[in-house]
């Protein structure tokens, strides 16, 4: 029998796709399943499909805690703090309270970047670092922050996180108004696969970067990022800001192309510098996370 103390179940979902891993204590992935989101994504039918996916990749009950990452903060008290553009329905839904009774088990909540950026500094590109900040790309912008080895997960705390972020390109700011729709154009652009000439598409793993648009598109927007999160580089100071892609859209090529776009930026206008990576763990990072936020 499997000791139920030595393995853990981490989730991540969104508007398509609910992921599921199984892990032991040391971060090795033991099992994983995928799911579709069902669609419209309503959260009583996102919480059956869980549900059932936990019953399927644990039907003996040999698993007691469950961590599932979500891509909107969560309060304190485990309900989801706001609405999510990607989630239809979903405001203030007690999902820990529908999920526990079902499951048996006990579950936490996170939020997908902090499930990442922890799955990532466990064993992954920022392993064994203690100041880190993971940024996860996709029709918006989400940032897991870590200080001194510790998770920043105080509502007011990621709200000042999330102003510093924010402010050079908020979305409601007439004042930033080019920078806000050039931004939200960037980050689209990647959404619908354009032919390259060697017949690949940009939302391809492999990118064809004899498309000087695509290209010029990335690096603009490395350079309207990076200054966007200036201020929160020289407040936090990380040893490495992680990028990682959310949605498919965010190809591997593009990201290697930001970072490299980034790096550059942040070298050449003395803006504190830490390393620049991509996520080595991709999506299994948020799972692993989720499952380790359950056994804290």
């Amino acid at each position: 029998m499997i000791d139920e103390i030595r393995q853990l179940i981490g989730v991540d979902f969104d508007e398509t796709t609910i992921r599921l891993g199984r892990f032991d204590f040391n971060g090795t992935l033991l099992e994983t399943i995928e799911l579709s989101t069902p669609q419209p994504p309503l959260p009583g039918a996102v919480t059956v499909t869980l549900c059932d996916g936990i019953e399927s990749i644990d039907p003996k009950h040999e698993v007691a805690f469950v961590g599932v990452g979500l891509p909107e903060p969560i309060s304190a008290s485990n309900t989801l703090d706001k609405v999510s553009v990607d989630l239809f329905g979903w405001h203030s839904v007690p999902f820990v309270d529908w999920l526990e009774p079902r499951l048996r088990r006990k579950v936490t909540l996170g939020r997908h970047a902090n499930c990442a950026l922890l799955g990532e500094t466990l064993l992954g590109s920022a392993r064994g670092l203690q100041n880190v900040i993971c940024f996860s790309l996709g029709r918006q912008i989400y940032s897991g922050v870590m200080v001194d080895g510790s998770l920043i997960v105080d509502p007011h705390l990621f709200d000042k996180v999330s102003i510093l972020l924010e402010a050079n390109y908020s979305f409601g700011s007439s004042s930033n108004y080019n920078e806000s729709v050039f931004l939200k154009q960037e980050l689209n652009s990647f959404d619908s696969p354009s032919p390259c000439s060697n017949g690949t598409t940009k939302n391809n793993k492999v990118v064809c970067f004899q498309d000087k648009a695509f290209v010029d598109s990335v690096m603009r927007f490395g350079r309207e990022f990076g200054a966007a999160i200036a201020p929160l580089l020289n407040e936090v100071r990380p040893e490495m800001v992680l990028l990682e892609g959310k949605s498919p859209h965010c190809s591997e090529g593009s990201l290697s192309l930001l970072h490299k776009t980034l790096s550059s930026y942040l070298r050449s206008n003395e803006i504190h510098q830490p390393k620049v990576r991509t996520c080595d763990l991709g999506n299994d990072a948020a799972l692993l996370g989720a499952a380790m936020l359950a056994n804290k």
